[in-house]
């Protein structure tokens, strides 16, 4: 099993994003720490700034960003990570799914939890 590193960015934009983030950590953790998970280090970060120090200095594999507020923010920082020639999964958390977006969904997961139903029925932004 190899050794992952899950970086939150939960950003200084008051406390209920604060509380999102670690909610956002304490479901990961959930999940990692199943006996049959890789070994997974979580971060929480509070800017994009001090992530990107992580990001350069250790492999990251995934950042989230805990609302769709920081989407701007995503994609440049996954820009700057591509022109470094980074590989890193990037995620925006949000409440609604966008219109104006194309969304990618890994066909596994359409038939786990209902998000078919979710996708399907879910309210745009």
């Amino acid at each position: 099993m190899s050794e992952k590193k899950i970086l939150v960015i939960a950003g200084n934009q008051g406390k209920q994003v604060t509380t999102l983030a670690e909610s956002v950590k304490a479901c990961l953790l959930e999940v990692v720490e199943r006996p049959s998970h890789d070994k997974t280090e979580l971060l929480i970060v509070n800017s994009v700034e001090e992530g990107e120090k992580i990001i350069c200095t250790n492999h990251v594999n995934t950042i989230i960003f805990p609302t769709s507020a920081w989407l701007e923010d995503a994609r440049k920082l996954k820009m700057r990570l591509l022109e470094q020639k980074i590989r890193a999964r990037v995620i925006v958390l949000a409440a609604t799914l966008p219109e104006e977006e194309v969304l990618l969904i890994d066909m596994g997961w359409l038939f786990r939890d209902n998000l078919l139903e979710t996708i399907i029925t879910r309210p745009t932004s």
